[in-house]
């Protein structure tokens, strides 16, 4: 799948990315335990069907792109990291890649119908500024679905989470 606005500079070869290509291999091994269950409740929450274009921003190994394509949405998977973008290269030899820092896509605006970001918000140097640009991103009407380790009130990013709703 192409994308429009393919062109805007991301970050690739900075410090994070470098780290994070040392532990991808790592972190597939060990963590997908965790993150590949909550690929599923993010999709729903992000409203992805069949047909729908999908940014999978922050994407590591690709869990929730492949999960999407598995619906038969458009999916593309974006990240920093080289090695991480292998990972979900060796398991989808279809599934598109784009390297870049989800804080600076290089996406049009309003590209896509859903954008999910599993565990990757606290990874940003500024968490708020990078839930805008994914929200940039989006089409009228899209729909924004990200995952943190922990609860709003002990997350990392304070103050990018809506309050809790009355029940």
């Amino acid at each position: 799948m192409s994308f429009p606005g393919a062109g805007r500079t991301g970050q690739a070869g900075t410090p994070a990315g470098t780290a994070w290509d040392r532990q991808a291999g790592g972190y597939h091994r060990f963590f997908s335990q965790f993150t590949i269950p909550v690929a599923r409740p993010l999709l729903d929450a992000a409203r992805i069907t069949a047909g729908s274009t999908v940014l999978d921003a922050g994407a590591g190994p690709g869990y929730a792109a492949r999960a999407a394509r598995a619906r038969g949405a458009h999916a593309v998977a974006a990240d920093l990291p080289a090695a991480m973008l292998a990972c979900a290269r060796r398991a989808d030899l279809l599934l598109p890649l784009v390297q870049a820092d989800a804080g600076t896509l290089p996406v049009a605006s309003g590209a896509f119908t859903a954008v999910v970001a599993g565990f990757c918000l606290p990874h940003l140097a500024d968490p708020a500024a990078g839930i805008a640009e994914l929200a940039r991103t989006l089409a009228l009407g899209g729909w924004l679905a990200v995952s943190a380790w922990d609860v709003p009130a002990r997350a990392a990013t304070p103050g990018c989470w809506p309050a809790p709703s009355p029940r």
